[in-house]
């Protein structure tokens, strides 16, 4: 018959009590504070069912077996919580008592002990205490107090090893340790779980069976997992919903747990909806979107939507003067950022450049909210954890509700998610997270794989199962997708199998093609798409997935004069974006009647490339009408001592020339090869690159753009047609049942039986501003895994490297080498470094205050670079041989090879990470502090004013020479280069020129 240490009971007494017999030769633990070790030490013994004897000293917060001490956490924002907060002192209760038998000679309220509390609950919902006591194995009375007939205590442990007999006259055992459905039959008894009985539920745990469900071995393994908390490594195709949904049925039917006491957490409303069908008819099953359970905990009824968020910010905030770009954009990524990723406002400053005084704002952001009652999307979730962490009660009446969480998609949670469902689930931790690891696509909003890969650091004793069979993809596909993720470092090692063919069956056509596009990558893709279509595939069930959106809009118009249908794909909001928008007011500049230029186009058209026009000065070019006109305003501006106007108006004139040049008897394409690289300094490329630098995430660029448009303009060779022929082809309406056409980020978790991979070319994937190479690479893996039947990888000239990868397994690069992503994803709370892949560099992304040394605070120094000077850049050795204007030219392993990294780089030197810098960075960044002081001396105003410390280093670092470099830098817009462009110019010259 089992005894207390079989269950694994523990025993709690007071200060120089004995222990009682059963536990006479248990470990003794003394707690007399409240200390995070001996939460560890005890919490491992709860979970291993190892009994120890517990000397509990009073007064310390932990003496009431049914209360925590009441640990509060207030005045923190958001981004001052670390995702591991550690409730010790509830942790520690949770640990003394779960389990615990109350030995105390003064017992709870004064009764004297032993008393077992989960005996007692039962006794209460119409148990009543089985066997007799006094001739039991553990001797005199079940815990050798002496006590046994009418004078036995409720709860007390009975002879016959059971604690109490049920209704039906059932012996069970009630138990507080683990969830463990496997406990009944070891022990041969039944077992009420503390969970049933706090939920007033007196029904013992049932069978670990799923009924009515066929189930392959690893799946099965992973539904019928004994115990409470799990990970669960779901790879595409290998059934992952369907074990969870299974897992929750048998939860509830099957082991007979409380609906109450479980909830099952979607990642997004589209899977909620699909499990919430799946378990139609299981009573009492809960499904909620982490939203709406953030929403459910928050406890105010209003939700602004993003206009409304837009108009509240918009009020705290003055927005900057930025052509062509959402000033509104970085602000509410910066939000996003603090709130769910938990990062720190200082290191999203210096990541996004356009913001600063974050915490200042976010602080009094949220304060508006909550003056409001109400909360935007993330603060749904903010807000809940506030509760949580500040209202002990609340947090654990909530806590009931979730004693098993079920959680889909766990590799996509950010931290403030996690963050939420650590302190829902409470100290038992009794959580069955499903994913991937390998899907993990969504670093920009701090998903990292690392939640599933050190699962158990968050869900301490939790089993680790692996379905190891994708029943989706044809073989070449899982193999092809497999190999490519052998290199990368920061994953769940794991198998991955193709389903059996069946005998005498076959797949049709070539489950995997890699078709070479070249320069028209578009024209390939339709070739495929027509062909499977014609072969006899719905264009339903056919998709056509890209990188990034705007390189679909080609492939789009193909579709449609080829006559087939199209879901998805680009919209007329193209057309508003800042590179489109200004390369079709160049084409209208282009092909506007002589002496009839288009004042509104023109003003549009002066203001990309950026020329550092004021917009007085944008006004007066405006009223010109012909290029002789602008001409004369270049003199008349002259005349009135402005020569820089002048050269501006004279520069922009001679631009127009060179476009109407070029349409005149050219084309689409023409024209805008023209736009694109020789206009203005560097052409809308240069333009579009520097708009790009702080392109987060790499979702959308303004370079992808301007590509996009030239293959649509080899659709419509007529520039004067070509706008009003794209806007019409933008705009019709979607087919329903037609092709698809979207991003790989925003189909994951969807199939089709054909899916063509668009565009898979070296600087679109991996993307050129892509910050970790291994989530390049899962993205891609994410857009081979969508296919039931075949997937056609098209790539443009040069190929991606990628495509090369899929041939064969490889292996992790070293760790730490520069640009290989191997931090994988950050670490909690943070996102990865900036380091560059694909081609990206950091002079097309300054380093944005990154650069430390004279002035100090940043983390990052800035290296002189000296003739002479070595460094590592891409994994090479690099020394300069020349400071030339562009940057520093360098040997490259030793030479003769030679390249030149622009200043702003970020580089390695002696081991340590580092931005180049012009050799007289030190200098210039003293005299450029003197001269700020006297500026702002001069206008009565704070030296920030003028410029603040990161954008004044960045020109130390740089000393640009040009107003394109300085307005590439972040912080200097048209009017401060109006304001101290010249002086900044000059005292860079004097610089170089030195």
């Amino acid at each position: 018959m089992p005894d207390p240490l079989t269950l694994g009971r523990s025993v709690v007494v007071g200060p120089g009590e004995p222990a009682p017999q059963p536990w006479s030769g248990c470990e003794r633990v003394r707690v007399g504070a409240v200390d995070a070790e001996i939460a560890d030490e005890l919490g491992s013994a709860w979970r291993e069912r190892r009994s120890v004897t517990i000397e509990l000293v009073s007064g310390i917060g932990l003496d009431d077996p049914l209360t925590p001490p009441p640990e509060v956490v207030t005045g923190r924002q958001p981004w001052e919580w670390p995702v591991d907060l550690d409730l010790v002192g509830e942790r520690l209760h949770h640990a003394i008592w779960a389990n615990s038998v109350d030995g105390r000679a003064e017992g709870q309220g004064g009764e004297p002990g032993p008393r077992w509390r989960w005996a007692e609950a039962a006794c209460e919902l119409g148990a009543t205490l089985g066997g007799r006591l006094g001739d039991g194995p553990l001797g005199d009375g079940p815990l050798g107090d002496g006590r046994a007939g009418d004078g036995r205590a409720a709860g007390s442990i009975t002879d016959g090893g059971a604690d109490v007999v049920l209704e039906d006259s059932t012996p069970a055992v009630c138990d507080g340790g683990p969830l463990d459905v496997g406990l009944s039959q070891r022990l041969g008894m039944a077992v009420v779980h503390r969970i049933s009985l706090e939920h007033g539920v007196l029904r013992p745990l049932g069978l670990n069976d799923p009924v009515g469900v066929s189930l392959a071995p690893d799946q099965l393994a992973a539904v019928a997992e004994p115990g409470g908390a799990a990970r669960v490594i779901a790879p595409a195709g290998s059934g992952k919903t369907r074990v969870l949904t299974e897992r929750a049925r048998l939860l509830m039917r099957g082991w007979g747990l409380p609906p109450g006491a479980l909830a099952m957490v979607a990642y997004n409303v589209r899977a909620a909806g699909e499990m919430r069908t799946r378990l139609a008819e299981v009573p009492g099953a809960r499904v909620r979107t982490l939203n709406s359970l953030g929403l459910r905990l928050c406890g105010r009824p209003t939700t602004l939507e993003e206009l409304e968020v837009r108009r509240l910010l918009g009020g705290l905030i003055a927005f900057p003067k930025r052509a062509e770009s959402d000033p509104a954009a970085p602000w509410l990524e910066a939000l996003g950022r603090v709130r769910l990723g938990l990062a720190d406002p200082k290191t999203v400053e210096e990541e996004l450049a356009d913001v600063s005084d974050l915490e200042r704002v976010a602080r009094a952001y949220r304060g508006e909210l909550a003056d409001r009652n109400a909360v935007d999307f993330d603060e749904q979730v903010t807000v809940a954890i506030e509760r949580l962490l500040g209202d002990p009660g609340f947090r654990w009446r909530s806590q009931r509700f979730a004693r098993v969480l079920l959680v889909d998609e766990f590799q996509d949670l950010t931290p403030a998610h996690l963050l939420l469902i650590r302190l829902l689930s409470g100290p038992a931790g009794a959580v069955f997270g499903v994913g991937d690891d390998d899907q993990t696509i969504y670093g920009y909003a701090g998903a990292t794989p690392r939640w599933l890969v050190d699962f158990d650091r968050w869900f301490p004793g939790a089993a680790m199962h692996s379905l190891e069979v994708n029943y989706r993809c044809p073989a070449p596909v899982v193999a092809a997708a497999s190999n490519l993720l052998t290199r990368n470092a920061v994953r769940v090692p794991k198998q991955i199998r193709p389903a059996p063919v069946p005998v005498g069956a076959k797949w049709e056509g070539q489950p995997l093609t890699i078709a070479d596009g070249g320069t028209r990558p578009a024209w390939r893709s339709g070739e495929r798409l027509r062909e499977l279509v014609d072969g006899g595939a719905s264009p339903a069930d056919v998709a056509v997935l890209a990188r990034v959106n705007a390189l679909l809009a080609p492939v789009q118009v193909l579709l449609r004069h080829a006559g087939l249908p199209v879901n998805g794909g680009v919209g007329r909001r193209f057309l508003q974006r800042g590179g489109v928008r200004a390369a079709l007011g160049w084409l209208a500049v282009a092909t506007a009647p002589a002496g009839d230029l288009p004042g509104p186009v023109l003003r549009e058209a002066a203001r990309r490339p950026k020329r550092g026009m004021s917009p007085s000065l944008l006004d007066l070019v405006a009223k010109q009408r012909s290029v002789d006109a602008m001409a004369s305003l270049s003199a008349w501006l002259e005349g009135r001592d402005s020569s820089r106007e002048a050269d501006k108006v004279l520069d922009l004139a001679a631009d127009v020339r060179l476009v109407r040049q070029a349409a005149s008897g050219g084309t689409t394409a023409g024209i805008l090869d023209v736009v694109r690289s020789r206009i203005g300094n560097g052409g809308l490329d240069a333009s579009a690159s520097a708009l790009d630098q702080w392109s987060h995430g790499a979702i959308a660029a303004h370079r992808d753009d301007l590509d996009a448009l030239v293959e649509l303009a080899e659709l419509e060779s007529d520039p004067s047609r070509f706008a009003s022929w794209l806007a019409e082809e933008l705009g019709r309406s979607p087919d329903d049942d037609g092709i698809t056409l979207a991003s790989i980020h925003a189909v994951k978790g969807r199939e089709w039986a054909h899916v063509v991979l668009h565009h898979v070319t070296s600087g679109v994937m991996p993307h050129r501003l892509a910050e970790d190479l291994e989530e390049e690479r899962r993205v891609l893996h994410v857009g081979l895994t969508r296919c039931r039947s075949s997937v056609s990888v098209v790539s443009g000239s040069p190929a991606s490297p990628f495509v090369a990868e899929l041939a064969e397994p490889g292996q992790p690069p070293l760790r730490g080498v520069p640009g290989d992503g191997a931090a994988g994803g950050g670490t909690a709370g943070a996102r990865p470094g900036r380091g560059a892949v694909g081609g990206r560099t950091a002079g097309s992304r300054p380093a944005g205050g990154a650069a430390g040394g004279p002035g100090g605070g940043a983390a990052t120094p800035a290296l002189a670079g000296s003739v002479g000077c070595r460094f590592d850049y891409r994994g090479h050795e690099h020394q300069v041989v020349e400071i030339t204007e562009a940057g520093a030219r360098a040997l490259v392993g030793g030479g003769p090879a030679t390249t030149t990294i622009p200043l702003g780089t970020p580089v390695t030197a002696q081991g340590r990470p580092a931005v180049l810098a012009h050799p007289r960075w030190e200098e210039a960044w003293d005299r450029l502090r003197k001269w700020r002081t006297e500026r702002s001396t001069a206008i009565g105003k704070p030296a920030f004013v003028v410029f603040d410390d990161k954008t004044l280093r960045l020109v130390a670092i740089t000393l640009p020479t040009s107003e394109a470099g300085l307005l590439a830098i972040s912080g200097i817009g048209p009017v401060k280069l109006e304001s101290y462009g010249d002086e900044l110019i000059s005292i860079a010259e004097q610089l170089r020129a030195c």
